[in-house]
Parts: C-alpha cells; sequence; structure tokens
C-alpha cells in the first residue's frame, strides 16, 4: 500500500521536531504520540506534518523534567489545568534546587576541611547534660547537609542571644518514621542553662554523627 506524500517517515520527523528516533517511540509506546501510519509489513513509523507542534510542545516539557504522565494530562487539559500543574511543577523543582544548594554547601565545606571525615568519634559514658537544642526532618540521602545546615542555624541562633558555643556539639537522630523521615536534633551544651530541656545519651560523638544506632536519646 502506497504511503501518503504528505506523512513523514520517522527519521526525516525526528530531525524536523529536533526529537530522537527513541524518544519518538518511546512517547509512541506510552501513548502519548502515536504515529499517523504504521506499514503493517515493515512496522515503520510515519507521522503527519500537523503532529510536529505536539512533538516540540513534549519535546520542550520534557527537557523540563515534567513526567510523562503529567505531559499527558496537559495535553489533554484545558488552560486552567495546564497553570496548576505547572505550578505544581514549579514548587517541586524549587524543592530540588534547594536541596542540590545544600548539596553543594557540604561539598564546599568538605573541600575546606580537606577531609571527607573532619568529624573525631568517640564512644563513651558522659553525665547528663543540659542542652540549647534545633530539630528538623529529613531523610538519608540529605541528612549530613540538613543537619550541618542545623548546627548553623543553631550556632547563629545562640550568637544572636549572646551566649557561647561550648562543646560538646552533637547531633542527635531518630529512628526512621514510616516515611523514611528521620528527626535530627542538633545539640549544644548550655552551661548556663538557657534552654530548658534536658537529654540523657549514652553516646557522644564530639561534633556531627549520622550513625543512628550508637545514639540514644531520653527526655
Amino acid at each position: 500500500m502506497p504511503v501518503d506524500k504528505n506523512l513523514m517517515p520517522i527519521g526525516r520527523f525526528s530531525k524536523s521536531c529536533r526529537l530522537s528516533i527513541k524518544a519518538l517511540r518511546h512517547y509512541d509506546q506510552e501513548g502519548l504520540l502515536m504515529p499517523a501510519y504504521v506499514d503493517q509489513q515493515t512496522g515503520y513509523r510515519y507521522y503527519a506534518r500537523q503532529q510536529a507542534s505536539e512533538a516540540i510542545m513534549i519535546g520542550m516539557l520534557r527537557s523540563l523534567e515534567i513526567p510523562i504522565s503529567k505531559i499527558r494530562v496537559i495535553l489533554n487539559g484545558d488552560k486552567t489545568l495546564l497553570k496548576k500543574l505547572l505550578s505544581e511543577e514549579q514548587i517541586r523543582v524549587e524543592k530540588e534546587l534547594l536541596r542540590q544548594q545544600k548539596v553543594l554547601h557540604s561539598i564546599q565545606r568538605i573541600a575546606r576541611a580537606g577531609d571527607l571525615s573532619p568529624y573525631h568519634i568517640a564512644i563513651r559514658h558522659e553525665p547528663d547534660y543540659w542542652v540549647c537544642q534545633r530539630s528538623c526532618k529529613t531523610i538519608v540521602e540529605s541528612m549530613i547537609a540538613d543537619s550541618t545546615q542545623l548546627i548553623y542555624a543553631l550556632f547563629e541562633t545562640l550568637n544572636e542571644a549572646g551566649h557561647s558555643i561550648e562543646h560538646p556539639v552533637m547531633c542527635i537522630n531518630e529512628d526512621p518514621d514510616r516515611h523514611e523521615q528521620i528527626i535530627v536534633h542538633a545539640c549544644v551544651d548550655d552551661r548556663v542553662r538557657s534552654c530548658s530541656v534536658r537529654f540523657t545519651f549514652i553516646c557522644l560523638l564530639s561534633r556531627l554523627s549520622i550513625y543512628n544506632n550508637l545514639c540514644r536519646m531520653t527526655l
């Protein structure tokens, strides 16, 4: 059966839309952008010229790392829905940028220290400490970066309040919850008892620890 002269073979369509042949085949399998005609004997795909604008739009959205599932909804939805989904993607990207910024800060800190493990770790019994603390919720993948930022935030709060920073400085990590989130407590010894929370612990890590199995905390 002769192919309609208005249809473009996948190779030419790929070049005109600046999408790879592999990507076009994937979009076909996902039901996102199906060819106008498929040769039943050769399996070769052909696309209509008017499909080019949709293909370019899909390529643009994928370059923004928007999932195919959302692209499908965007293409089939109205402008109100488009605005809502793009707003959700904006929030997702902002969160990812924040996470990457924390990673960058951690890399810079390690580079300045010149050591992958700049913290001295010691296990010993200690008396009760009165501590000033700040807490945050994090996940394993970003625990080091979040814990480091938490300690710096605690230092800043103490400096603004006119309190000196006394050692030990430590992080105490609770067990992950059912969502795999971990509560981290950054603590600084409070010799003048300006804070009202008291912790008893059996493991002292001189600056920072992510070793949850070494830390136990009781109020």
